[in-house]
């Protein structure tokens, strides 16, 4: 047979006089940098958090609005990676140019902007004065076409960015640069266009 159970408790009462519990806080993606470095609560108002402005200190947040610290770090890190590989390309460049060329790369670099636009600029200055046409003998224009291997790098060569290979003759760029490995000679006359 079942026992019977023993009848509840009434419930504690409260006194009137004592305050209620706290409520808990909302939690917030990130803390500013002053309540990190404190370890305090920050409640992450932006552009100033309530301890800053109790404490008139300036507030800065490593973080975007909507961002975590482990989000902030990985987007750091990949901007970091992204301008690594920029001045890794850059300092190829340098170290296999000549001495004038690696001289009007340091100019270049010396007039400042980001290295990634500056490193754009060159490979598009290279792209065009590479492939213009030179003059034979007053019927023919004659285009010295250089391998594209000497102008790009070969792992930037077919990427998305590339924006003399995005078009729809990327495969025709492959074909043509599969041959250009294949041979050595690079240059094709074509008659001049009718005018």
């Amino acid at each position: 047979m079942a026992r019977p159970l023993r009848p509840l408790r009434p419930a504690a009462t409260r006194p009137h006089n004592e305050p209620l519990p706290p409520q808990p806080r909302d939690r917030v993606p990130s803390a500013c940098d002053q309540c990190r470095t404190r370890k305090i609560k920050c409640n992450g108002e932006r552009p100033t958090c309530l301890e800053c402005t109790k404490r008139s200190t300036s507030c800065h947040y490593a973080t975007q609005s909507t961002e975590t610290q482990n989000q902030a770090i990985k987007r750091k890190f990949k901007l970091l990676q992204a301008e690594n590989e920029a001045y890794t390309e850059l300092f190829e460049l340098i170290k296999t140019s000549s001495d004038s060329e690696s001289q009007e790369l340091m100019r270049r670099v010396k007039m400042g902007g980001e290295v990634e636009d500056v490193l754009k600029r060159i490979k598009e200055a290279d792209l065009l004065i590479q492939s213009s046409p030179r003059v034979d003998d007053g019927s023919r224009l004659q285009y010295a076409l250089p391998s594209l291997a000497s102008v790009v790098p070969r792992k930037r060569m077919f990427m998305p960015d590339n924006p003399y290979f995005a078009s729809s003759s990327g495969s025709q760029a492959e074909s043509y640069h599969r041959k250009g490995l294949e041979s050595s000679d690079a240059a094709a006359q074509y008659p001049s266009p009718p005018v």
